[in-house]
């Protein structure tokens, strides 16, 4: 019988493993490899323990570390919950302290309860514990530091729609040292969303994907900060302060992806599109102008992140990040190099297991001690099995530079210049030059600052430039400033004599359904060079259900 692609995934991991499994024998002593309760450890310079099992933990998604070294883990019984499940009527978060420091944990306290699909934890810079469910985001509070919280506090909160898809609504957080916190909103598919933060701001869509939602710590000015992703499980940030998130999946397109999120970036994805991701608006790598490619391509469904220096390992992890990835039963360390103003790379295979092996976030302690949650079976409802392991290198291993959760961010010199070139203080003439840069961020950066309302006069007069690159990068800035006469200026762009800019004013016309143009549509296919990618985008808009009002 044909394998399905998940099927696929966990045969060539298992006949990569096998040999290695026989060949190392179960004896500590024999060098290279060892199996741990079911899991491969490929890199001999790492320990692997087994902290906490079922019955005493179940399905654990998110997991944290206070500043006295103390893991809370988020256990879920709420996820498309059975209906027969024995389990608790709500979501737990569990405190585990290793009070003699022997490396085991002997306390044990309940923090809080009564959460409702409850997905992700994450401490603030100031020391106070968040959590986020499928729907909501909470603050903990816990004056007394006893590790029982007394009071809870909902920051933000879906108001629309009343019902989301427990795995594809809020699913992740993290926090910078500038005052921001940052959500991964997944795709809630053709649902009309509004996301409302503690002052009543809102930050609403609809067929956008997901999104990564950037708010004060205290709830308040959220904003959409970057957009076109699938289901942003995970979001961290590098040595350097750029801000690194897993997208998981892209359906029948792939591969999953490592993007590197910056102010405005669009990676590409919108539900209102199709959930194939084939549509020719859509992009997975970059390939519609306006679109940034993604950093590093990863197995099929990564879930968590962790900035390696955090951990206890080896010197050669130093600027890596770990990464769980859920279907293919494995953890892998990312390698990137700098590309330009962003940064590229490649996985390794650190730990593979087997079928009951399910990864899922990563924390670590003062001491560089990482600790992941396992689901251990492969189904999304609540199901009574769980782990939470424990990662390190052994003794005499050459270790790298640990830094801390919130250490200001290393110097470097391209991020300082991508985050000069995003910042409202770049000139509209350096700007305009950018649009020729071959960067893809630079060019982003570009569209973004001469989006701004006091440029729009500058880039209507900049139509009909001699160069093709900056007519479409004019394009883009319009579409992007969402200009009082963007459907009279589309239907210019029709006329274009370059054939990928009056693809793009397809693209503009149909996804912002400017109906005035219908008249206009042709003029792409018989004005100048006629291409395969405009006839597909005139069919496209014809036969898709929204456009029957043209």
């Amino acid at each position: 019988m044909p394998l399905n692609k998940p099927e696929l995934f966990l045969f060539l991991r298992i006949m990569l493993t096998v040999p290695v499994i026989f060949s190392c024998g179960s004896h500590e002593e024999t060098s290279g490899p060892r199996v741990v309760e079911g899991v491969t450890v490929l890199d001999e310079r790492l320990e692997l323990t087994l902290m906490k099992q079922d019955p005493e933990i179940v399905t654990p998604v998110g997991i944290a570390v206070d500043a006295q070294d103390r893991v809370y883990v988020l256990e879920s019984h709420t996820h498309l919950r059975p209906s027969d499940y024995p389990g608790p009527d709500s979501d737990r978060i569990k405190v585990y302290e290793d009070s003699n420091g022997d490396g085991s944990w002997d306390q044990e306290t309940l923090f809080a309860e009564e959460l409702v699909e409850g997905l992700n934890l994450a401490f603030s810079p100031e020391g106070y514990l968040y959590a986020v469910t499928s729907r909501e985001v909470w603050k903990f509070y816990d004056e007394d530091k006893d590790g029982i919280s007394e009071r809870r506090e909902k920051l933000m909160a879906f108001t629309q729609p009343k019902q989301v898809y427990a795995h594809a609504a809020i699913l992740s957080i993290t926090f910078d040292r500038e005052g921001y916190m940052y959500i991964g909103r997944g795709n809630t598919g053709a649902a009309y969303w509004i996301f409302q933060g503690s002052d009543g701001k809102e930050v609403s869509g609809y067929g956008d994907g997901g999104n990564i939602i950037r708010a004060k710590t205290d709830g308040s000015e959220p904003e959409i900060f970057s957009t076109g992703y699938w289901n942003p499980f995970d979001l961290k940030f590098d040595n350097y302060g750029r801000l690194l998130v897993a997208d998981n999946d892209p359906d029948s397109r792939g591969p999953n992806r490592l993007v590197h999120a910056v102010k405005g970036s669009d990676f590409g994805y919108q539900s209102l599109f199709g959930g194939s991701g084939i549509h020719p608006y859509l992009a997975w790598n970059g390939e519609l102008p306006g679109t940034l490619p993604y950093a590093v391509s990863l197995g099929e469904s990564p879930s968590g992140l962790l900035n390696a220096n955090l951990g206890r390992l080896p010197r050669d992890y130093d600027d890596q990040m770990l990464c769980t990835i859920w279907e293919e039963s494995s953890i892998v360390r990312i390698t990137t190099k700098e590309n330009g103003l962003s940064v590229t790379g490649a996985t390794e295979v650190i730990l593979q297991g087997g079928k009951d092996f399910r990864p899922v976030a990563f924390a670590a302690d003062s001491k560089g001690t990482i600790y992941f949650t396992d689901w251990v079976e492969r189904v999304y409802p609540n199901h009574g099995k769980g782990k939470v392991w424990k990662l390190s290198a052994k003794e005499n291993t050459k270790l790298l530079a640990q830094r801390s959760l919130y250490d200001p961010p290393k110097a470097n010199e391209k991020v300082k210049q991508l985050n000069q070139l995003l910042s409202d203080s770049t000139p509209f003439d350096r700007h305009f030059n950018n649009l020729l840069s071959d960067d893809p961020f630079v060019r982003h950066a570009a569209v973004i600052g001469l989006s701004k309302e006091m440029h729009r006069e500058k880039l209507v007069q900049s139509m009909r430039h001699d160069s093709p690159e900056v007519r479409l990068g004019v394009l883009l800035a319009l579409k992007e400033s969402k200009h009082p006469d963007g459907a009279q200026l589309a239907g210019q762009f029709l006329k274009d004599p370059d054939p990928e800019i009056r693809k793009m004013a397809l693209i503009w016309i149909g996804s912002q359904g400017l109906v005035s143009q219908r008249a206009n549509l042709e003029l792409a296919l018989t004005t100048g060079e006629f291409t395969t990618p405009l006839f597909e985008n005139l069919i496209w808009k014809r036969l898709n259900s929204w456009s029957q009002s043209f």
